[in-house]
């Protein structure tokens, strides 16, 4: 017996290096290298049945998958991971994997499905408030994409509290960000900007490459909001070279749709016209419908204003299609209103 009992010790301490190893790299933005590691703990941990770094292994490796696109075997893997916490119990590690599922359903506009997800995720988490802040920023992501600004204001600043007393530099860089994106609705540039220049700052702390190249773009939009294009630009292809180090198609088609958009602002149809069809074929291979909405919505003024006016009403619908699914009410009735202007005549 004692053998095997050295050769399990063994194995557990060898899945608990894994894990270490696997955060380790992907601090330093080694994403490959932190997949394989986060995989390897996760089997170890499997074999000689340490649900605690399993469940965390698996976490970790389902959100890597989710930013490559991979929807399916990200959810799979964050329903083992809450299931093997849940066995434990260990009731931090099922809200986490919740509140990451939950993060899976807002990329993909599943947004009654992330509320509810996070609904779970809150009661498993009670009492708990480094949790409670990842769950309002969650929260505030869903209200923001619905159009209720004020809501999704009050869920970021929870979290911005309990971040700051947490000291979790990364978590306050994101609810910053997310606070500069809600002043992008309402066109306060100056306000946006300096909700994306504190979120940078913090990025570039934590090394986190991903935030760094949301951050830039973000500011893009606030370039193209004052008309400073030639800023913009550089500021888009600053972000589209972070996303394309990391391999994020989503991302990358976030940054198509504002290129395109800029080159529309300058009159320039037909180039406008390919980054925007370039990002409306990015967001649909990797299920990110908000992205394909907006871009959508974006291309069809493109269409209009080339004297393509069939291609204009398509682009329309379809964006309308998506922003229903998404029930981003703003932006529904914005193309709805649109519609009914454009058929008027």
């Amino acid at each position: 017996m004692r053998p095997n009992d050295d050769r399990l010790d063994s194995v557990a301490r060898l899945a608990r290096v894994s894990l270490d190893d696997g955060l380790r790299h992907e601090a330093d933005g080694q994403v490959d290298a932190a997949a394989v590691a986060y995989q390897a703990a996760w089997q170890q941990a499997e074999l000689v049945g340490n649900r605690r770094v399993e469940s965390e292994a698996l976490r970790r490796l389902a959100v890597i998958r989710h930013h490559e696109n991979r929807h399916f075997d990200a959810t799979s893997m964050l329903l083992q991971s809450q299931s093997a916490a849940a066995s434990i119990p260990a009731p931090e590690l099922v809200a986490e994997a919740l509140n990451a599922l939950a993060g899976v359903h807002i990329d993909r506009g599943e947004l009654n499905d992330a509320t509810r997800v996070l609904g779970e995720a809150r009661l498993a988490a009670a009492g708990q408030p480094r949790l409670g802040a990842k769950i309002e920023l969650n929260l505030g992501i869903v209200a923001s994409v619905r159009g209720t600004l004020d809501v999704a204001i009050g869920h970021f600043g929870r979290s911005l509290e309990a971040f700051s007393v947490d000291g979790d530099d990364r978590g306050r860089a994101v609810t910053y960000n997310n606070l500069g994106l809600v002043c992008l609705r309402r066109e306060s540039w100056e306000e946006a900007d300096l909700y994306f220049g504190k979120a940078l700052g913090l990025a570039e702390t934590v090394a986190d490459l991903r935030l760094q190249g949301i951050c830039h773009l973000n500011r893009a939009e606030v370039m193209l909001g004052q008309r400073r294009h030639d800023l913009a630009r550089e500021s888009v292809d600053l972000a589209r070279s972070f996303f394309h180090r990391i391999g994020s198609a989503a991302e990358e088609a976030d940054a198509y749709h504002l290129a395109g958009r800029i080159y529309h602002s300058l009159g320039r149809h037909q180039m406008a016209k390919t980054l925007l069809g370039t990002a409306v074929e990015l967001a649909q291979r990797s299920h990110a419908a908000l992205c394909e909405a907006e871009s959508c919505r974006d291309l069809a003024e493109v269409c209009g204003d080339a004297g393509r006016p069939d291609q204009r009403y398509q682009y329309l619908a379809r964006a309308k299609e998506l922003f229903a699914r998404l029930a981003a009410t703003i932006e529904l009735s914005r193309v709805t209103r649109r519609i009914a202007e454009l058929t008027a005549g």
